[in-house]
């Protein structure tokens, strides 16, 4: 079985809009509620209370090999740290897991080259200090344009409740006892990959072409039928169509 975990080669980190370079590790944004005690004389049972805080952005640690030629990276970073500049950081996330970033605004708290010998790599480690709210942006890919659809039963056209449109998700239709079988036609221009998937198995959809029959279950049933499709480096949109089949 193929693991869903992801490498963490490819992530980059913007300053001010530029790449730093060489970089080994890229620490963990962190934002933190505060816990404050809101137990009373009269709180239940002995047992304590708490409030939800402000929350704490955190900071983030930064290491990598030294560069002091890297002038629109490390060495402005460090030149930050001198002017006591906030600036704009994003920290891209591997393609493998679609287009994610956290963006947000930080300072730099210290700077420093690593220890210097003759046979190790000369390192630097640097620590952002976020100030105000990070962002946690997934980019989508882009919402299927049309979606029609027809049953075994005399190949009637299958309405959707409520008529599809773009932006929605989730639907429902019934076909007649007779249909063992439906067949979708899909339009999303972009897409990298069109996927059905009903009673446990998957069909390959192709952009703007009817699919392959794709079972339902038997009469007096509803059959979930999830229709997943993405973008190169974007995170993947479902859709949901509910079938039900009356009985006899």
């Amino acid at each position: 079985m193929t693991s869903i975990a992801t490498l963490g080669y490819g992530t980059t980190l913007k300053w001010n809009d530029k790449t730093v370079i060489r970089l080994t590790k890229i620490g963990k944004v962190t934002p933190k509620v505060a816990k404050l005690d809101a137990t009373t004389f009269g709180s239940s049972d002995y047992y304590k209370e708490y409030l939800p805080g402000m929350i704490d952005p955190g900071e983030v640690s930064i290491e990598g090999l030294f560069r002091p030629d890297d002038t629109e990276g490390q060495k402005a970073m460090y030149d930050d740290m001198n002017s006591r500049e906030v600036r704009e950081f994003i920290i891209t996330f591997p393609s493998t897991i679609a287009a994610t970033t956290w963006t947000g605004n930080a300072y730099i708290m210290d700077f420093a080259p690593g220890d210097i010998t003759p046979e190790n790599l000369i390192k630097v480690s640097m620590t952002l200090f976020i100030t105000g709210k990070p962002t946690l942006a997934v980019t989508l890919s882009a919402d299927i344009s049309d979606m029609t659809g027809i049953e075994e039963n005399a190949g009637a056209s299958l309405t959707f409740v409520p008529a599809f449109a773009a932006a929605t998700y989730t639907y429902e239709t019934t076909v007649n006892t007779a249909s063992d079988w439906i067949k979708l036609t899909v339009t999303q221009a972009t897409a990298a990959s069109i996927t059905a998937t009903a009673l446990g198995t998957s069909y390959t959809l192709t952009s703007g072409v009817q699919s392959s029959q794709i079972a339902i279950d038997d009469a007096d049933s509803v059959t979930e039928v999830v229709i997943s499709e993405y973008d190169t480096g974007k995170a993947a949109k479902t859709y949901k169509i509910y079938v039900a089949r009356p009985s006899a």
